[in-house]
């Protein structure tokens, strides 16, 4: 067996990984529901914005939908960083031969891989959006400022 095969194997050299990898996927976390704690209640206050005042729609529409697309495409960059560290984490995890119950991110797996993730609902909420705001400046009727 070479070195580098070696000091991969060593243990204090996994758990460092495991250490950093897992770091890694936290604060991918934070960076995402930080940016979403932001720009997700700003692009709907500008979504009710419109609905009850008469300042330009499609202005609102395109700051709304730009700070909404802008939460999913961080969200796309950091899930794709991550996943690399989360499958180190997993192989890290099956090489520690660990009790399927106490491997965390082995268990996670299916969430951030499955059919229902994050990104999924995303974008699925923002064709939501998309089709509210099209309700929004295309059939309801416009705000008139009372006098």
């Amino acid at each position: 067996m070479n070195d580098q095969v070696q000091a991969t194997l060593n243990p204090v050299v996994l758990e460092k990984v495991y250490s950093e990898a897992s770091h890694w996927v936290r604060q991918a976390n934070q960076v995402v529901w930080g940016v979403g704690t932001l720009f997700v209640p700003t692009s709907v206050a500008a979504l009710w914005f419109a609905v009850t005042t008469s300042a330009s729609r499609p202005l609102l529409a395109a700051a709304s939908l730009f700070m909404f697309a802008f939460w999913i495409a961080v969200s796309v960059l950091y899930a794709r960083t991550s996943l690399i560290a989360r499958n180190a984490l997993v192989a890290i995890e099956r090489s520690w031969e660990l009790d399927p119950a106490l491997r965390v991110f082995t268990l996670q797996s299916k969430y951030v891989t499955g059919s229902i993730t994050v990104i999924r609902l995303q974008s699925v909420s923002f064709a939501v959006l998309i089709a509210t705001w099209g309700f929004i400046i295309f059939l309801a009727p416009p705000i008139v400022p009372v006098k």
